[in-house]
């Protein structure tokens, strides 16, 4: 680590005094950059970001529109519970289900247990009478069948016999966001393969929608990376039809994957048996952006996703509140796939260091000359932060894709705005929080709003690696590039 030369007989103790005040303000002590104490950190609770502070594009989150998604978590156990009690706390306007909703041959009594008692608020009376119920445009809790629904169907289907068409697949408009939510089992009297009635149908809706982001709701996984577990009839034309997302449970855990330019999210960690990916035979790497096929299949959790004016944002939370995985997708996304403006690349110049920093380290004017210097292409240690300034945006870009490679856990900012956090532990930062599991893909990658770049200044990336543990690391690169849209 570099350090400051000392020549104090040519300084009088007044103009030492000055310059290491001076230095200390910058977050340089007189043996470098580093604070040496802990109460060095101004006012650290207060102003240092912490994990439970996130913003993309400058949007405070309380603010935004969002909704819930669960799934396998019909079965009344004690995780079901916490899963339910974390999604009461985020207030989301309305719930979506990726398929089994109750489990073990449901009778009436089983029904009130496992779904009214927790779900009631976003429920009709019809459903569930004799408990509260919000107002609000219809359907308010949109399931969709899994194979343990299918077991005990007519409690099902009268309990959601309000559902628009059938109640086995249809379609919801929220918007700007377009739910087609399908049946998966290969009992759907329509069919689930290429060319059935339940696939022309669908095919016919899609085409029909005006919405910017449609996201599609089925039980078994189109795709993910147990093979075994693979519902191929059901792996029809998402990206020709401009699908945003496509939501599956029947894996009880949680994984994202991209295939085309669409994005496939696992989510069936909302209470049932933690069996998920283990012991399966793990699969189609190269399709995997971020997945916790073995560090998270015992995870239990849902997704909050929050609508921003210009991205739709999927957050997985544990119940132990610990944000496993987010991802932001533009409008339109589909359309943006293609060759970007690099504006930071693999022969960019990175400040970086391994200590404790002022709370102002991520600001565009922090003085960071004496940290070290690397090419983009270091160890990801943990609690190593760096900083990265590239030139200023000449051209307007709508969206920015960030992709960065092999470590367990980051939080990122541009031009001090916190833009992304992943696989982050709760806690202030400055206290580098540890990674909730230790479960590495290659590259991991999210969108951006291109609002939060300078026109007319240096810009200024800079992020903070979690591990799981200490002594873990792996290749860190970083990657971004503007997309006009």
């Amino acid at each position: 680590m570099r350090r400051i030369r000392q020549h104090a007989p040519t300084l009088g103790s007044v103009t030492m005094s000055v310059l290491l005040l001076s230095l200390r303000r910058q977050g340089v002590s007189s043996a470098g950059p580093c604070l040496q104490h802990e109460d060095e950190v101004e006012s650290s609770a207060a102003g240092y970001p912490s994990t439970s502070r996130r913003e993309n594009g400058g949007e405070k989150e309380h603010s935004l529109p969002k909704f819930a998604v669960i799934g396998d978590f019909g079965t009344g156990n004690s995780a079901s519970w916490e899963v339910a009690k974390m999604v009461h706390s985020w207030d989301p306007e309305y719930v979506v289900t990726t398929g089994d909703n109750w489990y073990h041959s449901p009778d009436w009594n089983t029904l009130h247990d496992r779904l009214c008692s927790p779900w009631h608020e976003w429920m009709v009376e019809e459903q569930c009478s004799g408990y509260s119920h919000r107002t609000g445009t219809q359907p308010l809790f949109m399931p969709a069948m899994g194979n343990h629904d299918w077991y005990s169907p007519e409690p099902y289907f009268h309990t959601f016999q309000s559902l628009p068409r059938n109640g086995r697949y249809y379609d919801v408009r929220k918007s700007p966001v377009h739910f087609f939510v399908l049946n998966s089992d290969e009992s759907e009297y329509d069919g689930t393969w290429v060319g059935s009635k339940q696939h022309n149908w669908f095919i016919e809706a899609v085409a029909s929608s005006d919405e910017p982001y449609k996201i599609v709701v089925f039980h078994h996984p189109a795709l993910c990376t147990v093979r075994e577990r693979i519902n191929y009839n059901m792996q029809w034309p998402f990206h020709e039809l401009g699908i945003t997302a496509v939501l599956n449970g029947h894996m009880h855990g949680y994984e994202r994957l991209l295939k085309n330019g669409t994005y496939y999210m696992v989510n069936g960690a909302g209470g049932c048996c933690p069996k998920g990916f283990d012991g399966y035979d793990v699969d189609i790497r190269s399709q995997v952006i971020h997945g916790y096929e073995k560090a998270g299949y015992n995870v239990h959790g849902a997704q909050k996703v929050l609508i921003h004016s210009r991205l739709i944002e999927f957050q997985f939370w544990s119940i132990n509140e610990c944000l496993i995985d987010s991802v932001s997708i533009p409008l339109l996304h589909h359309a943006l796939f293609g060759e970007g403006t690099p504006l930071i690349a693999t022969d960019t110049k990175v400040r970086y260091l391994d200590c404790t920093v002022p709370i102002s380290w991520t600001s565009v004017d922090f003085d960071d000359t004496l940290w070290n210097l690397s090419v983009n292409n270091l160890r990801g240690e943990h609690g190593r932060k760096v900083r990265i300034a590239f030139a200023p945006s000449m051209k307007r870009f709508s969206y920015l894709r960030l992709r960065i490679r092999r470590i367990h856990g980051l939080s990122v900012w541009i031009n001090n705005l916190p833009v992304w956090q992943l696989n982050v532990a709760p806690g202030d930062l400055h206290d580098h929080p540890y990674a909730c599991t230790d479960h590495v893909s290659d590259w991991v990658e999210t969108w951006l709003d291109g609002d939060v770049l300078s026109t007319n200044g240096t810009n200024v990336l800079s992020m903070q690696v979690h591990n799981r543990y200490d002594g873990a690391y792996g290749t860190l690169e970083i990657e971004l590039e503007g997309y006009p849209h």
